[in-house]
């Protein structure tokens, strides 16, 4: 780790890391300094020593978004957690993203939850975390066709569990 701090290409891709960090700090409301009260913060997830995940959730009068840490110096690719709403997340900013890193530990498409209880929650979704990392995530919930589309999955998911009880 030592040698790398004295390759300029590294020292580089960390300087521009955190220019892009200050400059989401400033223009996403749900990471204002201003907004602090403890109203806006919720602590989702701080019990899990065994990976050294802490993961919170800040909200805006329009905006949630999840803040994930990861502390330990292993990606994960399938981490799961509860959230306290159902809907979809969307990561926005990864330390892992390829103009700052060779890992590359992305999610690029929007994560639906599942209605899998999880750390006190009715939901869970499972992303992909970087080996000493942080990752913004924004949220927004289920459309109204969204939610009638899994209505109707869940539906024939019974219809075919029913049809298949029948035949044995």
């Amino acid at each position: 780790y030592a040698s790398a701090l004295k390759e300029p290409r590294y020292l580089q891709r960390k300087i521009a890391c955190i220019r892009d960090l200050f400059a989401l700090y400033h223009d996403k409301a749900i990471l204002h300094p201003e907004n602090e009260s403890a109203k806006n913060f919720e602590l989702i997830k701080s019990d899990d020593p065994a990976d050294n995940v802490l993961i919170f959730k800040r909200t805006d009068e329009k905006n949630t978004g999840y803040i994930i840490f990861n502390f330990s110096n292993h990606a994960m690719e399938k981490y799961s957690f509860g959230l306290p709403e159902a809907g979809k997340i969307k990561e926005f900013f990864t330390t892992d993203d390829p103009a700052y890193t060779d890992d590359g530990v992305i999610n690029k498409n929007a994560i639906a939850t599942k209605e899998i209880p999880m750390d006190g929650y009715e939901q869970s979704v499972t992303v992909k975390i970087p080996a000493m990392g942080m990752q913004i995530f924004s949220y927004r919930p289920f459309t109204e066709r969204e939610l009638k589309e899994i209505e109707k999955k869940k539906y024939d998911e019974k219809v075919r569990y029913v049809e298949k009880t029948k035949t044995t």
